[in-house]
Parts: C-alpha cells; sequence; structure tokens
C-alpha cells in the first residue's frame, strides 16, 4: 500500500493560507479568538496529511463565512442596562428627603396630629350642646293627637304620629372632670410635639453620622487600593530581585502578607460601605437595594485658632 506524503512546499504554502485565513478570521470574529488560536496552534503544527490539510481549510472557510454572515451574539444582544445610581446627594438633599419621606417620623407626626385632635375634643365638651330629634309613629286603631280642652269637644285622633323637637344643653358643674380632661389633653399633644421634635433630630443626626462615615469609608477604600498597587509593584520588584539573587524570601513573604491584610481590610471597608449606604436609604425611604450616590468629601477637623496657646499655657 502506497502512502503519499506531502512534499515540504506544500505544507509551507498550505500553512501561509491558513495563517492569512486566521489573522483575518481573528479579526472579523473577535468573539472566538481563544477557537481560532486553538486552531492556528494545531494547524502550525506537526506536517498533517493532504485529508486532513484539507478538511482543516474547509473547516476554517466555512467558519470564517458564517462569522462574516451571520452577527456575533454580542452585536444582536443590547448590553445589559445596570441600574442608574442617579444624582449624586449632597448632605442637605439627604435630610430634606429624610425629613419628608422617612416613615417612622411620618408615625410620629400622624400621633402628634392625633393629640391635637384629642386636645380640640376635651375643649369642645365644655361647650353647649344643640340638638334635634325627631320620630314617627304609625298605628291600626287610630290614636288620640290633641286632647280635648273643653266640654263637649271632639278630640283629634289619628293613625300617624309625628314629633319633632329642638334642644339645647351646657354642663354647668362637673366636678372640675372637664377642665381636668382638657389640662391632660393639653399635656398629651405638648409631649407629642416635643416626641416629634426630639424624633427630627435624633434623625437628622443619624443621617448626618451615616454620611459622614461614608464619606470616610469611601476615602478609606481608595486609600487601600492605592496601597495593593503599591505593594504589588512592590511584590513585582521583589520577584525581579529573587530572580537575580539578589533578594531573599522571606522579603517576598512578608510584602505578601501585608498585601493580604490590607486586601481583607478593603473588602471590610467596602462591605461596611454597602450597609451604611442600605441604611441611609432606608432612612431616606428609598429601596435599599438601589444604589445611593453621595456628593461630598470628607473635611478633615481642624484645630481651633487658640489651641497651641492652651498648650503653652499648661506647659
Amino acid at each position: 500500500m502506497n502512502i503519499r506524503h506531502p512534499s515540504r512546499s506544500s505544507v509551507r504554502s498550505r500553512n501561509s493560507v491558513l495563517s492569512r485565513l486566521m489573522q483575518a478570521w481573528k479579526v472579523t470574529a473577535p468573539s472566538i479568538r481563544g477557537f481560532a488560536a486553538a486552531a492556528s496552534v494545531t494547524v502550525r503544527g506537526a506536517p498533517f496529511s493532504a485529508s486532513a490539510g484539507r478538511a482543516s481549510l474547509l473547516l476554517l472557510v466555512g467558519l470564517l463565512a458564517f462569522t462574516g454572515a451571520v452577527p456575533s451574539a454580542q452585536a444582536e444582544k443590547p448590553g445589559v442596562v445596570s441600574p442608574a445610581a442617579g444624582p449624586a446627594l449632597s448632605l442637605d438633599d439627604c435630610l430634606r428627603e429624610t425629613m419628608t419621606a422617612n416613615h417612622a417620623l411620618l408615625a410620629r407626626s400622624l400621633e402628634a396630629d392625633a393629640a391635637v385632635a384629642r386636645r380640640r375634643g376635651a375643649g369642645a365638651a365644655r361647650l353647649p350642646r344643640l340638638g334635634v330629634q325627631a320620630s314617627a309613629q304609625y298605628a291600626t286603631d287610630p290614636l288620640r293627637v290633641r286632647p280635648a280642652i273643653a266640654n263637649g269637644e271632639a278630640g283629634v285622633f289619628s293613625n300617624e304620629v309625628w314629633q319633632a323637637s329642638v334642644g339645647a344643653s351646657l354642663p354647668l358643674f362637673t366636678g372640675g372632670r372637664l377642665v381636668a380632661e382638657q389640662e391632660a389633653a393639653r399635656l398629651l399633644a405638648e409631649a407629642a410635639q416635643a416626641d416629634l421634635a426630639h424624633s427630627r433630630q435624633a434623625l437628622a443626626v443619624r443621617v448626618v453620622a451615616l454620611f459622614q462615615e461614608a464619606l470616610a469609608l469611601r476615602s478609606v477604600v481608595t486609600s487601600l487600593e492605592q496601597s495593593q498597587v503599591a505593594l504589588n509593584t512592590q511584590l513585582e520588584r521583589i520577584d525581579a530581585l529573587l530572580r537575580q539573587q539578589k533578594a531573599a524570601e522571606v522579603d517576598r513573604l512578608r510584602v505578601s502578607v501585608r498585601l493580604a491584610r490590607v486586601e481583607q481590610s478593603a473588602i471590610e471597608a467596602r462591605s461596611r460601605l454597602e450597609v451604611v449606604h442600605a441604611t441611609l436609604a432606608v432612612l431616606m425611604g428609598r429601596n435599599p437595594e438601589r444604589p445611593v450616590s453621595l456628593a461630598g468629601e470628607l473635611v478633615a477637623p481642624t484645630a481651633p485658632a487658640d489651641f497651641a496657646g492652651s498648650l503653652g499655657e499648661r506647659g
């Protein structure tokens, strides 16, 4: 049985053609570059038979035609739109939205309104009352409607009896009960208003604290990311020195431990920042799953002007 081996010139020509096809394929179909590279390595490897070369060539030509005719899935499918964080909120915006949309604060406000209404009701109990009363009656046997007032006068009889009356009442003496109820309702209304004011102040303090904590955590995350970049650069420099046998392995281990600690701190800071954002969103009456963007920079506290002088006096 005779086996025909391809000549070196034919193999070289096929390799050149396949390499050009592979380059064109990589340009037209970037989403399948990994398969193209694998096919290129397979084709450019050991010498192959003529049938295998023709099959590979036909396969590449078919894939080129398919990628040229059919757009990629990334081009057809629209990109996934991430939920917009919305405009950045300043501290004043957060306070304003919290005071108008916080559910607990709205409940306290309704309780204060109810206390005011009870106070008005207690004061109205001391005012005169005006009432109107009416009734109707029907009987099978006639009833005397008007009595006789003279001898021989026929009475007035009717099957239907209608009555109506108007009356007024005024409490003159109740032993101080109405006055005490009115005074108690007034005190309860004032207590509800004071409780509402305290809730507003406490909520405002918490919002300010969370806002400042979010700004501080954002600065901490930025600082930790810069530390990660610096430690990675230092780790690469130590690796280069290790290849030149100018550094010890313990130096690399020391930097790796510091890098792991910085990464752990960065993860904790990001997690805490997400919790703060969610808590702030809940206080503002928003959905905690939606991101909240904050505007502002952390201001470092400054010492008073006479701080140095007071230290000198103490010294």
